[in-house]
């Protein structure tokens, strides 16, 4: 094979050493997967997941034995579709005990993350067209310890990440070339994102608002065509609007029998205040400050992506400030990835949306903020390799090469509790922050304690629900020894994992402590001898 340049589709050169395209992509997919499937069955069970395989399962019941829709507001109001395919996976399989159930559940939200990258990795191709910038964009977003571990138990925020990523990608696809099949592509993706989590309406909203802008352009660069313009824009935002909705009611059954105020009372739902959890010190209880989201996605997202953002961010701005008719003309996808970013963060400043326990709520927006970032690596590239500084530029790759490597070995020593990642020092993190709201470090408390100790029969009392949950997940053999009790006081062991009580003193010798990256997530505390 003959030796390509750097502006063959074929190579590419991000640390100085150009490498077959196959090969490096093929790769990294391979080795991901490879990754998922051989620490699926190591997490614990999260604080949401037990109600969300009862939804699945009423859900399911519902459509195939003509029970009644879920009352409970918490099963009620989400969109089902991921729940649907995990469910039906379930009984396909026949996994019929928790353990089974859990661990397949795990590892297929973990395939379905893995199809979320994919398609970041094709919109970032798609912004750039550059291969190697997307394998970038895809190895970022991979290497992001919270979302790589909720990727195997969060089937709420994960999965909607996933389909907001396809979606935008279609979108990005429609304004490139703006054919009626890209567009009926792009209502199904924005009706799959729908169909899992309500927030996905800032999609159509985006949509049509790009849309109706570049229809204005173009009135006002040929005024002698506005009735055509303004009818074939009114053509395909009404087409794309009717087919979204179409397929919205289609893929999500509660909207069945009467749409419109049933969606209004998901949205009303997916909008309501939630408590903020632990911040800075202080149990947020209903309101949280408008820094709230800014300080949570800085604190928890590796500190080299953040600054490639802001760069990334500043050269957006750049060109929109200095020509924006120019720039929403050329660059409606640039304009889709700011309003993807900024405009739901808004909306929980100025609403009062319901996000807490962090900010996982928002963990659709956090593709768009990769996107940023890797615009932001552009811009680099380019300025140091026009004015031929290659040693300033390889030094910055070398940089981010290593900070990489080094995040995929932090998330592989603290396997499999990457979702207490900080950014910061453990000192500026411990008892001022929400820690392990999951409750994931109740399995290797649990573990810990039974390899531990000898005793057939093991008392223990658990702080939270999580604690109780995580029976499920355990071996039959793990579960014939551990005995829950009501209270500390009759309990061999007490497991704390500090949510709602960081910083509280507990009254009991501790016998063990689980760790991430030096900070105490879970005590294990021996209330008696």
């Amino acid at each position: 094979m003959s030796r390509v340049t750097s502006h063959d589709p074929e190579s590419a050169s991000l640390f100085g050493r150009r490498l077959p395209r196959r090969w490096l992509v093929a790769g990294f997919f391979v080795l991901l997967t490879l990754g998922g499937v051989l620490g699926y069955r190591h997490y614990g069970v999260s604080w949401d997941e037990i109600n969300m395989v009862e939804m699945g399962n009423q859900v399911y019941d519902s459509l195939t034995k003509g029970l009644p829709w879920p009352e409970e507001k918490s099963k009620r109001y989400y969109g089902p579709v991921f729940e649907l395919v995990l469910t039906s996976a379930q009984r396909i399989t026949g996994a019929d005990d928790g353990r089974s159930i859990l661990l397949l559940r795990h590892l297929l939200s973990f395939l379905a993350f893995v199809a979320g990258v994919y398609a970041f990795y094709r919109l970032v191709l798609e912004r750039t067209g550059r291969w190697g910038y997307a394998l970038l964009g895809a190895a970022m977003l991979a290497l992001s310890p919270r979302i790589f571990a909720d990727a195997f138990y969060n089937s709420k925020d994960i999965p909607a990440m996933s389909a907001f990523i396809l979606s935008m990608w279609t979108l990005l696809r429609f304004f490139k070339e703006p054919t009626w099949k890209r567009l009926i592509l792009h209502a199904a993706a924005s009706a799959l994102l729908l169909s899992i989590r309500i927030p996905g309406v800032l999609v159509p909203v985006a949509t049509s608002f790009l849309l109706a802008v570049h229809a204005a352009i173009a009135i006002a660069r040929d005024r002698s065509s506005v009735g055509a313009i303004a009818k074939e824009a009114t053509l395909r935002i009404g087409a794309y609007l009717l087919l979204t909705v179409i397929l919205t009611i289609v893929l999500w059954p509660f909207l069945w029998q009467d749409p419109v105020s049933r969606f209004l009372e998901a949205y009303r739902f997916g909008t309501t205040l939630g408590f903020g959890g632990f911040y800075f010190g202080t149990q947020l209880e209903e309101a949280f400050p408008w820094h709230y989201p800014f300080v949570w996605i800085f604190i928890t997202t590796p500190l080299v992506y953040t600054a490639l953002f802001l760069t990334g961010l500043g050269l957006t701005v750049k060109r929109a400030i200095r020509h924006p008719i120019r720039w929403l003309e050329e660059s409606p996808h640039d304009a889709a990835v700011l309003l993807w970013f900024f405009g739901p963060i808004a909306a929980v400043i100025l609403a009062g949306g319901g996000i807490f326990d962090g900010w996982r709520h928002l963990y659709f927006i956090y593709p768009a903020f990769l996107l940023l970032a890797i615009l932001g690596w552009q811009g680099i590239t380019t300025f140091y390799h026009a004015r031929g500084r290659m040693l300033v530029w390889k030094t910055c790759a070398w940089i981010l090469g290593v900070w990489m490597a080094w995040l995929a070995v932090w998330m592989v020593v603290n396997h499999p509790l990457q979702n207490v990642y900080f950014s910061l020092p453990s000192s500026m993190i411990q008892n001022r922050f929400e820690l392990d709201y999951w409750g994931l470090s109740y399995r290797p408390a649990l573990e810990w304690v039974l390899e531990n100790d000898p005793a057939p029969i093991i008392p223990i009392h658990v702080l939270n629900s999580p604690g109780l949950y995580t029976y499920n997940i355990l071996t039959p053999q793990q579960q014939a020894r551990i005995q829950y009790v009501g209270s500390p006081a009759e309990a061999k062991y007490f497991l704390n994992n500090y949510r709602t009580q960081y910083g509280q003193p507990v009254p009991y010798p501790k016998v063990h402590a689980i760790t991430v990256g030096g900070i105490e997530v879970l005590g294990i505390y021996q209330p008696r001898q």
